[in-house]
């Protein structure tokens, strides 16, 4: 079939009961394949679950696997991962590819029907959705926004009165490696009447490569004037108002105002102000959070004067692992996440320099 671009060999059972020297066999197999047909784009692969969990012997196979690739730049597609997690993010470290969790999980949520050998239907669905994931990402699709931005609010369902406030969580991300600039502009979607605003606008925020800025307690105000009945409230972000790129709600309720407490107008406060954040009189580095992680965590440090920085993962040997931000940062505080999903469970250094001094800290990775 000459007309196919992309191969993959994946394993029933084979991986369980092998050993270290039959996986290095199929390693080195795949790569002398990707060498006489380089046109082609091999596809590497984990093997599904037996139930052995992290003591057993699929579970270190499978991480041999995975450390080849992350160590030679390969394309995995990690079956054995997709088969540990559920959709809101649980571990399950000793499941088998019958998905004891899909039963639970699928009691309590909407699940598709479907005959699918070797696997439960709701986890053969969660797999053929991160083939199709892989492949387009194989032929370039980007599925994240240069920035992203995010609300989260502190007491949902949010309910306020006339003349109230509310308060969320705002985020600003840049998923890229290279600086970004970008406007934010919040709007309301009111009820009879459709959209509203901009009621503030935010113009040319700065942020850093991987950077976040997040921001909490964010206020807006409601003012006694506002129609009763069901918001949407929702920001953008992008070049506004030509090409807004990402975009965050959530709903709220206006009820009847209570005596005395009439706000005049729709002022949101503390989001992208100088005021809401205190400079530091020095840089240093704050530390990860969560620790020990699952997968993600977020590293924060802060600066006192705008610098250029580089935030650095190392293996306990001391070994660089990747660099996972990199450039110029202004002044305050900045969260840098790291996803280590396809790294190995253990202890890791994260390093922040600037002006040629490094700070470390120490973080454990399980799974």
């Amino acid at each position: 079939h000459p007309e196919c671009n992309m191969a993959m060999f994946s394993w029933c059972g084979g991986v369980s009961g092998n050993t270290e020297e039959g996986i290095n066999i199929y390693l080195n197999k795949m790569v002398e394949l990707e060498t006489d047909y380089p046109e082609r784009i091999f596809i590497y692969m984990t093997g599904h679950l037996d139930g052995g969990g992290p003591t057993g012997n699929l579970y270190l196979r499978n991480n041999q696997i995975r450390d080849f690739c992350n160590a030679n730049d390969k394309i995995l597609f990690d079956f054995a991962d997709i088969e540990s997690y559920d959709p809101d993010g649980n571990y399950f470290p000793d499941g088998s590819d019958g998905c004891e969790w899909c039963y639970d999980w699928c009691l309590t949520h909407e699940c598709p029907s479907c005959d699918c050998a070797h696997s439960q239907c709701f986890n053969c669905y969660l797999k053929g959705k991160a083939w199709w994931w892989m492949m387009a990402t194989i032929l370039g699709w980007n599925s994240q926004p240069d920035v992203s931005i995010d609300m989260i609010p502190d007491s949902p369902p949010v309910t306020v009165t006339q003349g109230g406030s509310f308060t969320f969580t705002g985020i600003l991300t840049n998923n890229t490696d290279q600086p970004q600039v970008t406007d934010v502009a919040i709007f309301l979607d009111v009820p009879t009447i459709g959209p509203y605003g901009p009621l503030d606008i935010f113009h040319n925020i700065y942020l850093g490569p991987n950077d976040s800025l997040i921001y909490t307690g964010v206020t807006q105000e409601v003012p006694g004037y506002a129609i009763l009945g069901d918001y949407d409230y929702r920001a953008y972000c992008g070049d506004y108002p030509n090409n807004p790129i990402d975009s965050a709600s959530f709903p709220f309720t206006v009820t009847t105002a209570l005596e005395n407490n009439i706000a005049g107008d729709w002022d949101l406060t503390s989001w992208f102000e100088p005021a809401n954040s205190v400079l530091p009189e020095k840089s240093r580095l704050i530390g990860n959070y969560p620790n020990p992680f699952n997968a993600t965590t977020t590293i924060s440090f802060e600066l006192a004067d705008e610098s250029n920085a580089a935030l650095t993962i190392y293996d306990i040997l001391g070994r660089k692992v990747t660099t996972i931000s990199k450039g110029y940062f202004l002044a305050g505080v900045h969260n840098i996440p790291w996803d280590a999903s396809e790294y190995s469970s253990g202890i890791y250094f994260y390093g922040l320099t600037t002006a040629g001094q490094t700070t470390t800290g120490r973080m454990t990775l399980l799974k």
